[in-house]
């Protein structure tokens, strides 16, 4: 049985992570291949255990690093455990990627890069410390070693990117390039410019995926609710729309999706973020 669980940053981590995430547990190495579905954050994930496995459909499948970051995703990568499940996952929020690696985010769209690599090694004192405590203690560890190192950066450079986000939220997803130039006063080139800079999708993808998670949101609350509905109010124009967009970022029809095992699924489901 694995367990999941997340924790809110104090409030000085606010500006740049959404939440530290956990999960644990010992599946014997016979865990299903499930799908893990875009959300609009970039992750650090460090692995205190034995790896896991994704499959590409041009690589067959490959072992994750044991310490990575993930940038944005744009359709669902499916992956499976190899054994024991003790991952620590630091999710950043949208623009925080680029903060961490001063880099833009563009060149992490749709990968996985192990931190090593990154000029992040950093990490691997965190991964140390992590693997001799027990997952109660994993929050505050992560916590109290970024704040003290101080490897976030400031959010300054990232603020119309968080302006940018604010509104595609506020919006459910269903403001234009158009509409977002005209309420922050830049051109629709500067929104698309900082959006791939920082945030690593364009508005409108970005817009997708949170159309999406709210529906998922939506589905897992209450999953007797009709379908059509729960498009409807998660802004599909209708039920051919909603199911179209499911298959292209979550791999199947909402209602395959929730036949399925999601033991993995459901866990990195946003609910339409923060």
């Amino acid at each position: 049985m694995n367990e999941y669980r997340e924790w809110a940053p104090p409030r000085d981590l606010a500006h740049m992570i959404q939440c530290v995430w956990a999960l644990w547990g010992d599946d014997g190495g016979a865990g299903d291949a499930q799908p893990i579905i875009p959300d609009g954050c970039p992750e650090v994930i460090l692995n205190l255990s034995d790896p896991f496995i994704r499959s590409c459909a041009d690589e067959g499948e490959i072992v994750q690093p044991t310490a990575m970051f993930v940038g944005q995703i744009t359709r669902p990568w499916v992956i499976r455990p190899s054994g024991a499940i003790r991952l620590v996952g630091i999710r950043l929020l949208p623009w925080g990627g680029a903060s961490l690696l001063r880099t833009p985010m563009s060149d992490f769209t749709d990968e996985e890069i192990g931190t090593s690599d990154l000029g992040i090694s950093w990490l691997s004192d965190l991964q140390d410390r992590l693997a001799l405590l027990s997952p109660a203690e994993w929050p505050v560890e992560v916590y109290e070693f970024l704040r003290s190192k101080g490897h976030l950066g400031d959010v300054g450079n990232s603020s119309l990117a968080r302006r940018i986000v604010a509104e595609i939220r506020a919006s459910g997803g269903r403001i234009s390039v158009r509409g977002l130039a005209a309420r922050l006063h830049v051109s629709e080139r500067t929104v698309g410019r900082t959006m791939r800079h920082d945030v690593g999708l364009a508005p409108t993808v970005l817009s997708r995926i949170l159309r999406l998670q709210s529906a998922l949101g939506r589905l897992l609350s209450d999953p007797t609710l009709e379908l059509g509905r729960i498009g409807l109010q998660a802004g599909y124009y209708d039920h051919a729309h909603f199911t179209r967009e499911f298959k292209r970022l979550a791999g199947c029809s909402p209602s395959v999706f929730l036949g399925r095992d999601r033991t993995l699924t459901d866990s990195f489901v946003d609910g339409g973020g923060q």
